[in-house]
């Protein structure tokens, strides 16, 4: 915690597994209330290097990695660092799942399942 704040650190973790310990040893744990490792299908040891560490790998998703002003996105409160876990309520466990979803011809309006510092929540973007 800092300032009264819950600080959770998400990583991004593709074939990791020879980086991950030293990313998370440098991580101010005094500070770090949660830690959230998301898997997009690792082919190497990441999931087990993640576990040693003590680090649950569940969360397998898509990490927003940067949100443009006045973008759908930035429109459904998506921040930097939320993991989308589903669209329009099936899992998605990458980036690429994630963005075919959306991008179904037939709809416009996708339900997502996004976890962030605060927990889960539900957002909806409006495609144009």
């Amino acid at each position: 915690m800092l300032a009264n704040k819950k600080v959770t650190v998400v990583l991004p973790a593709y074939n990791a597994a020879r980086t991950l310990k030293q990313t998370f040893d440098e991580i101010p744990h005094d500070i770090v209330d949660d830690i959230i490792l998301t898997d997009d299908a690792s082919k190497d040891e990441t999931v087990a290097m993640a576990r040693s560490l003590g680090i649950p790998p569940s969360t397998r998703g898509a990490v927003v990695a940067e949100v443009q002003p006045d973008s759908p996105a930035a429109k459904a409160g998506l921040q930097p660092g939320d993991v989308i876990v589903e669209v329009n309520r099936k899992p998605v466990a990458s980036a690429d799942a994630a963005a075919a979803a959306m991008h179904a011809p037939t709809k416009r309006e996708h339900l997502l399942r996004v976890i962030g510092p605060n927990g889960a929540r539900f957002v909806t973007v409006t495609l144009p």
